[in-house]
């Protein structure tokens, strides 16, 4: 089996188990039991609600697209605010990086003004429109939001702070670099860099050679830095900066894979 189709497999199995999960730890008939209806009276249901079900869901989708939107302009905006040193080049996360917590957060704001809207507009009927989606979903619904949104804030919090914390600074005098899962800065300088290599393009297992131009510095410490994890905006400016500047000629390679052929 081909390893993207073995992906889709898994990803598939994931979400059945937690289904699954989700009808055994809290199941619909804690709430109500099922058996006091019938499958013509829940067809019935479903068609009642049927139109104030699309209504909340086009408003909860709506709300939900533009306060994400926001998110991902501010989450931009707070990586970008603390580098406004023109003397310095700066490769912060490429902006559709931001795109992930965004739709973490949105997930959970779906959800939020999904039931926000609902209670507000049924009112007194709301109780009978979640018994609806609970016996059609098999599990308590706001139970499982709760623990599913609290899962995702913590996972897309833990994905912001790294996030705003990742950066790499090309200064006058040295090059500071802190890693997505770094706590430290760490420093060289320009003295420390033992090869630099442009390369023009990057392996992928689906679409084979894919054009993605790449900075690669190798320090004398065994470390290298690439700038394909930040997007390559910047490229074209570095490479100036350290051909006339730091005066480094620049090694040109087809793949970074090269590199360590040599």
């Amino acid at each position: 089996m081909k390893i993207e189709y073995f992906s889709h497999v898994i990803v598939g199995l994931v979400i059945f188990i937690c289904f699954s999960l989700f009808r055994k730890i809290v199941p619909a008939k804690k709430i109500h039991d099922r058996k006091e209806y019938s499958a013509n009276e829940i067809k019935e249901l479903t068609k009642k609600y049927n139109k104030e079900n699309n209504i909340i869901s086009v408003l909860s989708i709506a709300f939900t697209i533009s306060i994400s939107y926001f998110i991902y302009k501010i989450l931009n905006y707070l990586s970008s605010k603390s580098f406004n040193n023109e003397n310095t080049i700066v490769f912060i996360p490429n902006h559709m990086f931001w795109v992930i917590p965004a739709v973490g957060f949105g997930f959970v704001l779906i959800l939020s003004i999904f039931f926000y809207i609902a209670q507000n507009r049924l009112a007194d009927r709301y109780d009978e429109y979640i018994f609806l989606l609970n016996v059609n979903a098999g599990f308590d619904c706001i139970k499982v939001y709760r623990v599913m949104s609290i899962l995702i804030l913590f996972i897309v919090t833990i994905i912001t702070l790294f996030g705003l914390n990742w950066y790499t600074v090309f200064g006058n005098d040295k090059i500071i670099v802190n890693n997505y899962w770094g706590f430290n800065e760490s420093s060289y300088k320009y003295s420390q860099i033992k090869d630099v290599y442009k390369s023009t393009y990057i392996n992928n297992s689906k679409r084979g050679k894919i054009y993605s131009p790449n900075i690669i510095l190798d320090f004398d410490n065994g470390q290298r830095w690439t700038s394909n994890t930040f997007g390559n905006e910047y490229n074209s400016r570095l490479e100036e900066y350290l051909t006339n500047n730091k005066k480094y000629k620049i090694k040109v390679v087809d793949l970074i894979n090269e590199i360590d052929k040599k």
